[in-house]
């Protein structure tokens, strides 16, 4: 089957998954262009009527939002430090037997 004819045949689900498929690359290319454009003319056109129609410029937070990734991917290590702790604890038995019941 030959892939450009895949819109008039329909797609198998193996070139569905394929990696690197030029079908996988055009819909990201696609939702990039078509979906940031929109989003951007939307925020524009909702700044414009919410601020009598001056158009507020935006700053991404990234300290912020730095300092909330920190302590999240700090606190899952430490979760994750402390499961496997007390998985080393208990033997393989117990934890066996746990996942049954």
């Amino acid at each position: 089957m030959n892939r450009f004819s895949a819109w008039a045949d329909g797609i198998t689900q193996a070139e569905i998954f394929q990696k690197n498929s030029p079908l996988q690359h055009f819909a990201a290319l696609s939702v990039l262009l078509v979906g940031l454009s929109i989003a951007v003319a939307v925020c524009r056109e909702v700044s414009r009527q919410s601020f009598a129609g001056e158009i507020v410029p935006y700053q991404f937070p990234i300290l912020e939002t730095s300092l909330f990734l920190l302590v999240l991917f700090g606190l899952e290590f430490l979760l994750s430090a402390w499961t496997a702790g007390r998985q080393r604890k208990r033997s393989l038995v117990e934890q066996m037997r746990e996942m049954e019941s």
